[in-house]
């Protein structure tokens, strides 16, 4: 019998651990919140609602009444790339991007 990632494994086996991603409040202000060099999009035709992004980047990507997300418009701050490229590496159906800000938008779904 295979195990589904994240699903708990036999008792007393260790679980791989998560680091809980940190709350970064709207009102830093400073060098560290400053707009980042990327952006973050969503195909929307890939997604199938997981929530797994809404759970690790809530400060920037929130659902819609339906588990989609909505991502914010706004680059990825520069403290937060680490959260952001976490959310992208989690995405089970790789739906959530990481682009460059000074590219210009795909083409949108």
């Amino acid at each position: 019998m295979s195990r589904r990632p994240g699903q708990a494994g036999p008792p007393g086996a260790a679980s791989p651990a998560v680091p809980a991603s940190p709350a970064v409040p709207a009102s830093t202000a400073g060098p560290a919140s400053t707009a980042g060099p990327a952006r973050l999009r969503v195909n929307p035709i890939t997604c199938d609602a997981h929530g797994l992004c809404i759970e690790l980047l809530p400060e920037l990507i929130r659902s819609d009444p339906w588990g989609y997300p909505l991502i914010s418009e706004e680059p990825v701050p520069t403290a937060m790339l680490p959260l952001a490229r976490r959310a992208v590496a989690a995405c089970p159906t790789l739906a959530l991007l990481l682009e460059p800000r000074d590219e210009p938008p795909g083409r949108p779904y």
